[in-house]
């Protein structure tokens, strides 16, 4: 198989750590990888193993710290809870506390090594007078996602996310990656190298794009007001854009 392929196209974790390991000649297009630094592909977008390259679709952490601070000003300590045992999980949750720390916004972190730690983590967590729950992505929330939804709920404390299908289960708003983009920016990477260019030179790199996901209907529960450039810049739950009549009245 080896001497007959020209390019590995890989999609996941696990698929590109067994790539690193086996294939150390022929080039490597990746996707669908939330950390392909900690999966070993590289220590920088720039730096990174010479037959490997692709796009990861690590959550918009920067972008929410950034949205929060200036869409939520009230909002100075936020929630989340990570997976200690899951190394993105860890990452995830050290890289949001750095970038909304940057806007002087504290994360509150509480740990869950499974599903049966999960309620007492999320009791912990609401009981720390926290002014939203903003939680990141791993596999242990993103399973358990309704019932952090349902404690959001109950203590009436807003809540966030990072994959748009939980708008649906009771946030408000959701920064995601777009896989559509994933996938397009993935092959164009994988054409470049079947034109001649190496995979060394092309930069590991996210998406171009991020996905906005937005309700009204749960920010109305929560109490939140939700401005005329937020309704603008994002969809609804079924990836409609909102219609004037749905902005706030400027009176």
């Amino acid at each position: 198989l080896m001497k007959e392929t020209d390019l590995f196209a890989v999609f996941s974790t696990v698929a590109l750590q067994s790539a690193i390991q086996k294939v150390k000649t022929i080039p490597v297009v990746f996707t669908y990888v939330a950390n392909p630094f900690i999966a070993g592909a590289g220590k920088s977008e720039t730096d990174h193993l010479p037959n490997v390259t692709g796009v990861y679709t690590m959550g918009p952490y920067k972008e929410m710290a950034e949205l929060l601070a200036a869409q939520f000003p009230g909002f100075r300590r936020v929630g989340t809870l990570f997976c200690p045992s899951e190394p993105n999980s860890a990452w995830n949750k050290d890289t949001f506390s750095t970038e909304a720390a940057k806007h002087g916004i504290e994360v509150i972190t509480v740990p869950a090594s499974s599903s049966t730690e999960l309620n007492d983590a999320v009791a912990a967590l609401t009981a720390d007078r926290i002014d939203a729950i903003v939680q990141i992505i791993d596999n242990l929330s993103s399973a358990a996602f309704p019932a952090i939804a349902q404690a959001a709920e109950k203590n009436r404390i807003p809540l966030f996310a990072f994959e748009s299908a939980f708008v649906k289960e009771g946030a408000i708003l959701s920064l995601s990656r777009d896989y559509q983009d994933a996938g397009r920016e993935t092959a164009h990477k994988a054409a470049l190298i079947m034109r001649g260019e190496s995979a060394a030179t092309i930069p590991i790199s996210p998406p171009g794009s991020i996905r906005k996901v937005l309700s009204i209907n749960n920010a109305a529960f929560f109490g939140i007001s939700i401005s005329d450039e937020l309704l603008r810049t994002a969809v609804d739950e079924n990836g409609r854009e909102f219609s004037i009549r749905q902005l706030p009245s400027a009176e």
